[in-house]
C-alpha cells in the first residue's frame, strides 16, 4: 500500500508533519494504518519490563495528550466526537 510506504519513509527520515489529514474511500480500512504510525511517532518512551513504553499504553487507549482524533459522527441535538470514540 503506497500511503504505508510514505508514511514509513516521512518517520524514517523524521519529516513527518505534525498535522496531518489522511482520508480514504468509504470502506478501507485506514485505522490500523493510522494506529501503527500513531506508535511508530510516539515510541520515545523508556519500556517497562513487557517491553511498552507508557506512551504505547496512550496511544492504545487514546488517551494520549499529544495525539488529536477527528472523525465524521452523525449530527445530533448535543452529541460531540466523544460519543462516538468507542464506535470508532
Amino acid at each position: 500500500m503506497q500511503v504505508i510506504k510514505e508514511i514509513d519513509r516521512m518517520i524514517s527520515q523524521s519529516n513527518f508533519p505534525h498535522t496531518s489529514l489522511i482520508t480514504g474511500r468509504k470502506g478501507v480500512p485506514l485505522w490500523p494504518v493510522l494506529h501503527r504510525a500513531i506508535k511508530a511517532l510516539m515510541n520515545t518512551d523508556v519500556k517497562d519490563a513487557h517491553g511498552v513504553s507508557a506512551a504505547m499504553q496512550k496511544v492504545d487507549k487514546m488517551i494520549h495528550p499529544d495525539v488529536h482524533y477527528t472523525f465524521p459522527y452523525p449530527k445530533k441535538k448535543d452529541n460531540t466526537c466523544s460519543d462516538y470514540m468507542q464506535e470508532f
